[in-house]
């Protein structure tokens, strides 16, 4: 099962800070949802 995130839209560029707030953010979700599917299937 694959979770969908929200495409890079190329217009507008934002600046590459954003960028990478944004995927830390999607690694600090990823990690979470991980754990949270881990204690569901134990």
């Amino acid at each position: 099962m694959t979770r969908t995130y929200p495409l890079r839209h190329p217009v507008p560029e934002p600046p590459p800070e954003v960028w990478r707030e944004w995927d830390v953010r999607k690694a600090l979700y990823d990690l979470v949802s991980r754990r949270a599917l881990d204690a569901d299937i134990s």
